[in-house]
């Protein structure tokens, strides 16, 4: 069961999501739980992925991180079980604690 709580649109084989000016988000972000979701690109301009924003998103496979973001929180992506391709720009400066734990691929 896909328990994503926001809209994304069908991007080729996968979900794509852009976004801009993260809020924020303490235990789960918007896309907890998003089975579907398969690929993440961060619009330049966003400066941080916040805590637990990923998280649980299992078919997730592909991140590019652009160099404006800075930080990335602890949690951000834990349990994401099929992430194989991980881009980071060179502006991050902090990757805290457990922020890919249980990304086993």
């Amino acid at each position: 069961m896909d328990y994503c709580s926001v809209e994304t649109g069908l991007y080729g084989n996968g979900f794509l999501y852009t976004m801009n000016n993260i809020d924020y988000y303490i235990d789960c972000g918007p896309f907890y739980r998003c089975e579907k979701l398969k690929n993440v690109t961060f619009e330049i301009g966003a400066n941080q992925v916040p805590s637990g924003l990923f998280a649980g998103c299992i078919g997730l496979e592909t991140i590019v991180i652009p160099n404006t973001i800075t930080t990335i929180e602890s949690r951000a992506f834990v349990d994401c079980l099929r992430l194989c391709d991980l881009t980071i720009g060179n502006s991050v400066t902090e990757i805290q604690s457990r922020a890919f734990r249980e990304c086993v691929s």
